[in-house]
């Protein structure tokens, strides 16, 4: 089980500064009131004026961190979450927002106080009965991570060990042809027992690495990560997708729309939505897929009460290396799964009996579209995106090694699908807003409580900074630029 720590949630957002950039932040928007420009971020409200988005939260390891200090103070500002989407360390506030309370309640004091009595680093669990792996891990991991340098020295050794070890070999052996005195014949055995011994090092690392796939190659288990997971969910009543379905789909009975006359004459039917998604993304590199959860649950579970939600998240978060591949099997007692396959994932052929999951991120670190509704050519509320990264500022990859190049390669991969759907849906980008987070690792899972506070007020500090320059009428008509650009390519689909 994941260690936990006592925090006090009220001294943690007053140290960490969040609560005077609410403070601030609020002054500002009753000044714009004065002024006559109102507050309004959404069509969707309630009776006690809460206002209602859909939020997207990207992945990003212990930088989620950060996606509590942003959603901390929209809750603070009267914002409440309808549907909710996330990735990895998205998933997990994602989860938790969708298992904490009501919709038109606050949640963030709540999982702020689950959150951060967490010793992160008791999720670097290593693999079961092995301690001295463990051990090993869990030291080399902090090494690599705190130490800038660690990973050029550990380069730097190998390359003095290796060119030592040739020119001992290379030197005895020339020394063999020419020269007869004994010790040349020592020499030549010392290299010969240097071979012998790296010979017997990287037979016993393919060992290890073989035991590490088989048991899903990765170097940690996850396993304190799900039971800490269950019990958070189990904390809230939740128990199975059935109790998380019926707890998240319940919709505040107050909700109204704004009128907008364009929208109106343009959609039928306005209502209040009614239909809460929730997203959690993981990618099923047995198959090659993009899943869904928990859209796409039936392709592995007969029934709702069958199913664990921590498997979602646990899912989504398994970084590949960093944790084992999560592993689900596919229930032989689903009746319709050739059909439920092909319809969800269009497979054709067998059915794995096991399939397996890693980060959610290696597809979609950033699901953005998974709101996208083409009836509303204008919405009635807008999809909120949190980025967790660098400045925003985009800029090219500089390709200058083999490292440099696989790594661009990989972040282009990974990143290709979010990209391409702003880029086609351009008025998505009014919504979304990243937390910079340059000079924190987002492998830091033994980061401190003072890191934790300035992580936690960068994402609080990027939240005021949006609401300050969102404005809800341009987002509309910007959605609805969108869509006029999107009916002119259907009609004109020349590319000429």
């Amino acid at each position: 089980m994941a260690k936990e720590k006592e925090i006090n949630v009220e001294a943690f957002i007053q140290s960490s500064g969040a609560a005077d950039i609410l403070k601030g932040l609020q002054e500002k928007v009753e000044a714009n009131k004065a002024a006559g420009k109102p507050f309004i971020i959404s069509d969707v409200y309630d009776s006690a004026g809460n206002q209602y988005v859909d939020l997207v939260q990207e992945g990003g390891g212990v930088w989620g961190v950060a996606l509590l200090g942003y959603t901390y103070i929209l809750e603070k500002m009267g914002i409440r979450f309808f549907s909710l989407a996330g990735t990895s360390a998205g998933a997990i506030n994602t989860m938790l927002m969708a298992a904490i309370h009501n919709k038109e309640e606050t949640k963030a004091e709540k999982i702020i106080d689950v959150l951060l009595r967490l010793d992160m680093f008791s999720f670097v669990d290593g693999k079961k009965g092995n301690w001295n792996a463990t051990k090993w891990v869990k030291r080399n991991i902090q090494k690599f991570i705190l130490k800038k340098n660690y990973l050029k020295r550990i380069k730097l050794t190998f390359f003095i060990l290796s060119v030592s070890l040739v020119a001992l070999s290379v030197g005895s052996f020339i020394a063999s042809i020419s020269i007869t005195a004994p010790w040349v014949k020592w020499v030549a055995l010392a290299a010969l027992s240097v071979w012998a011994a790296v010979g017997i090092i990287f037979a016993f690392l393919f060992h290890r690495i073989k035991i590490i796939a088989r048991s899903g190659y990765g170097l940690n288990e996850g396993r304190a990560f799900y039971n800490w997971m269950t019990g958070a969910l189990h904390d809230n009543g939740i128990m199975d997708l059935a109790d998380l379905k019926t707890h998240f789909c319940k919709t505040p009975p107050d909700l109204w729309v704004r009128r907008d006359e364009k929208r109106d004459a343009t959609t039928i039917n306005i209502e209040p939505p009614a239909n809460p998604m929730l997203i959690i993304v993981a990618s099923d590199i047995s198959t090659g897929s993009k899943i869904e959860f928990p859209r796409m649950w039936k392709m592995y579970w007969k029934d709702l009460h069958d199913i664990n939600p921590a498997v979602f998240v646990r899912a989504s978060m398994s970084i590949p290396v960093f944790f084992e591949t999560y592993k689900i099997p596919v229930s032989p007692e689903i009746s319709d799964a050739a059909e439920t396959w092909k319809d969800l994932i269009n497979w054709n052929g067998d059915i794995p009996k096991v399939v397996e999951m890693v980060d959610g991120g290696v597809l979609s670190n950033f699901p953005i579209n998974v709101f996208y509704n083409a009836k509303y050519i204008i919405p009635r509320m807008p999809t909120f995106g949190i980025r967790l990264g660098g400045s925003g500022i985009r800029e090219a990859y500089e390709i200058n090694s083999v490292g440099s190049y696989l790594s661009s390669l990989i972040s282009t991969l990974r990143t290709n699908t979010d990209k391409d759907f702003i880029n086609k849906n351009k008025a998505f980008e009014l919504g979304v807003k990243e937390v910079d987070l340059s000079g924190f690792s987002w492998l830091n899972f033994f980061m401190n409580d003072e890191d934790k506070k300035a992580i936690f007020k960068k994402g609080a500090q990027a939240a005021a900074d949006f609401l300050l320059g969102f404005n809800w009428e341009d987002y509309k008509q910007q959605r609805f630029n969108n869509s006029e650009v999107l009916e002119m390519q259907r009609k004109n689909p020349n590319n000429w």
